[in-house]
């Protein structure tokens, strides 16, 4: 199975899906000649284009009772620099057992070790439906999963569970800190910097703002929840200003929220709609936006649910609390309960080099079958 698991591995690989744009037909149609090819019994087989050149792929193997479904994106975040990439980032290789290339860990890997897996249970007599999806456009805007879930192309009434096999090291995640993506946009007004008195300067504003989340966080902080911990809002990106002699008349900011249950993105709007009365208070003209495009859900499976005793048996390791956003929150609330279960570690995506150990997909495929042999055989 582990050689299957990288060959179909290195072929998700070498399709370029970074997104944005995307691109992920390319990487669906791969999943489709594969599960094609495979002939399984009562399957079919859709590729979900939803958009030119998106797509997700959707296979429904087995009778019509809720059962598992097994779920993974085939968007990748870009390569970035390629000077610091050993050889191509879209050149799927092995070296000394671990299979390099952009996505490899985050999280084609997987896709391939759950594709191999569902593939395994040919010939078994299944009770339960089994459900392989591979979605599009994960790493930006949920996009391609929101459009299977809105044209009930995949509803709880195909599965009773959900796996999703982003990078976890083998252990259960059961919960995660949710967060809108937020972007702050100041618009003042240009001088010359000998005559600032003139101008109405937007960078200094966002210094003020930054500061006020800032304390604004540390508030926050004093309310944890006892499974995701504290909300947290981080200042990671500014941009602003022309020249040095330049009274600057715009500035944007972003900000990292990572958010628990109490926290929703109603509230975090709120705050930070406070913030910006107090900073605007002395400087009227200086106006102050915020946009927030997406918004993840913070998501938590109890830890005594049978989804998460049966994942922490099958993998031997116990659950734990991630620290990254992932699709769950959208499956929870379609009705599915949820464990996000992959093989590779978090901190090996997004960057240069990525890999994942052979020996590790090949255990994750096999993880992926006991659960199918367990939930619908």
């Amino acid at each position: 199975m582990r050689g299957d698991v990288v060959e179909l591995a290195k072929l998700l690989i070498n399709e370029d899906t970074t997104a944005p744009p995307g691109n992920e037909k390319k990487c669906a149609r791969v999943l489709r000649d594969y599960f094609q090819d495979l002939h399984l019994d009562d399957c079919t087989v859709q590729l979900d284009e939803f958009a030119p050149g998106r797509a997700n792929l959707l296979v429904k193997v087995g009778p019509g009772r809720p059962g598992l479904v097994l779920s993974g994106h085939i968007d990748v975040v870009p390569a970035g620099d390629l000077t610091k990439w050993a050889t191509g980032p879209f050149d799927a290789h092995v070296r000394r057992g671990k299979l390099y290339g952009r996505g490899a860990v985050d999280m084609k890997g997987a896709v391939a070790a759950m594709a191999c897996a569902v593939g395994s249970a040919k010939g078994s007599k299944l009770k339960r439906r089994l459900v392989f999806a591979a979605t599009a456009g994960e790493e930006v805007d949920t996009v391609g999963l929101e459009s299977l879930l809105n044209q009930k192309k995949l509803t709880r009434e195909d599965a009773m569970y959900c796996v999703i096999g982003e990078p976890s090291e083998l252990k259960p995640v059961r919960g995660h800190r949710g967060g809108p993506s937020l972007m702050v946009k100041f618009a003042g007004r240009s001088a010359h910097a000998s005559k600032p008195e003139l101008g109405a300067n937007a960078v200094e504003m966002c210094a003020r703002f930054m500061m006020e989340v800032e304390s604004w966080e540390k508030k926050l902080g004093r309310q944890r929840d006892k499974d995701l911990g504290v909300t947290i809002l981080t200042n990671t990106v500014v941009r602003g200003g022309t020249k040095s002699n330049v009274i600057p008349d715009s500035c944007e900011l972003e900000i990292d929220c990572r958010t628990i249950m109490r926290h929703d993105r109603a509230y975090i709007l709120d705050g930070l709609q406070k913030i910006t009365e107090r900073v605007t208070d002395h400087q009227k003209e200086i106006k102050v936006s915020i946009e927030s495009n997406v918004d993840c859900p913070p998501f938590l499976t109890p830890r005594g649910h049978p989804l998460v005793r049966l994942c922490e048996e099958v993998s031997g390791n116990e659950s734990t609390i991630a620290g990254y956003g992932t699709e769950a929150p959208w499956y929870v609330a379609a009705g599915i309960p949820t464990v996000v279960l992959g093989p590779g570690s978090v901190f090996m995506a997004h960057k240069p080099d990525e890999y994942i150990e052979v020996r590790d997909a090949g255990r994750a495929s096999s993880v992926y079958s006991e659960l199918i042999r367990r939930v619908c055989s």
